[in-house]
């Protein structure tokens, strides 16, 4: 069995380099600001991208910024974390799905800026980021009539168009998906994102032992590591809760311990340890929740620094999550009622 190619040994960049190189890093967006700004950096004077804007002579101007600045930066990992039905796969989805409006976005404003294009050009179906999706089951993609609503048809077709999907039913395909996605990436360059849905559930079954559990999260942790940083590839995966139990003290004890404080509480199944520290991937952890009322939650978790904000409200649609309508609108019909 040959060994895989070793990494590219990086090169020395100047800071004004890395400066602009982090100005224009492609971001992905759920298009639900709420969720976005969790994965975004604070918009502060030590941000890069800031920096570089200052040193361009657009201090002044935030739109300078603002584009490139909000969602998750390329080459990133955002883990989504949270109970049944809290709306994690939709939420992966959704990245998904406006991953590839976007790119159909961005390729039709490229044709019409060029008049000279002629017949023999890509269509919009074969242009743009495209996603890998890894799951036990095959996206419904919520209601297709809706997403027929929600945009032009042969948008909705030329965006499933730039979809892959993988099924896997167990932890070993996983692994080997892995293993054998760098060869494949190599044949489909476009692919920039991918999205592994119910990670955790592969490690329920109960003939793993702890100490087999232990090293196939270790496999997977240098697996998504190494994709990240030779492939810049963005990697969005959902997990789920465990539940703990804690004694008054803070520590972790047993269903059959003598402590009748004990609290039990939902944490997520990945421990800490699964975080990369100063390992040159950005990583990003986010909780999606109902509260007693149930709207819809979420909180950051984990980040490799400073965000616009640490939590937000949001709800779903028929392209995922997005953000509740505008007040404005309520406001008027609340002065319309008041005024019958």
């Amino acid at each position: 069995m040959t060994r895989p190619p070793a990494a590219p040994v990086a090169h020395s960049q100047t800071a004004l380099a890395l400066l602009q190189e982090s100005l224009h890093t492609p971001r992905y967006s759920c298009a639900c600001s709420a969720i976005d700004d969790l994965v975004s950096p604070a918009a502060t004077s030590a941000n890069p991208a800031a920096a570089v804007a200052f040193v361009a002579g657009a201090a002044g101007d935030s739109s300078a910024t603002a584009s490139t600045s909000t969602g998750l930066a390329q080459a990133s990992v955002l883990e989504l974390v949270g109970p049944p039905g809290s709306g994690k796969t939709r939420t992966a989805l959704g990245y998904a799905l406006h991953t590839r409006f976007n790119a159909i976005a961005a390729s039709r404003d490229d044709d019409d800026d060029d008049d000279d294009d002629d017949e023999d050009d890509e269509s919009t179906s074969s242009t743009g980021k495209e996603v890998l999706i890894v799951g036990k089951s095959v996206p419904t993609w919520y209601n297709f009539s809706s997403l027929e609503e929600a945009s032009v048809a042969s948008d909705v077709q030329a965006a499933l168009d730039g979809l892959h999907y993988q099924r896997i039913t167990d932890v070993s395909l996983l692994i080997a998906l892995l293993y054998s996605l760098p060869a494949w990436l190599e044949e489909h360059p476009k692919v920039t994102l991918l999205i592994l849905d119910s990670l955790t559930s592969h490690l329920r079954p109960t003939s793993l032992t702890p100490q087999t559990r232990t090293y196939i999260l270790a496999q997977l942790h240098s697996l998504i590591h190494r994709l990240t940083l030779q492939h810049k590839l963005t990697i969005i995966l959902t997990s789920a809760l465990a539940l703990k139990l804690f004694d008054p003290n803070g520590e972790p004890t047993t269903f059959g311990g003598s402590n009748k404080d004990a609290e039990a509480l939902l944490i997520p199944q990945l421990g800490e340890s699964w975080i990369p520290v100063n390992e040159g991937v950005q990583f990003y952890r986010i909780v999606l929740y109902f509260d007693l009322e149930g709207e819809r939650l979420t909180k950051l978790l984990a980040a490799p620094g400073p965000t616009r904000r640490t939590k937000g409200e949001f709800t779903m649609d028929a392209l995922g999550p997005c953000d509740h309508p505008t007040s404005t609108a309520f406001d008027d019909v609340a002065s319309q009622n008041a005024q019958m």
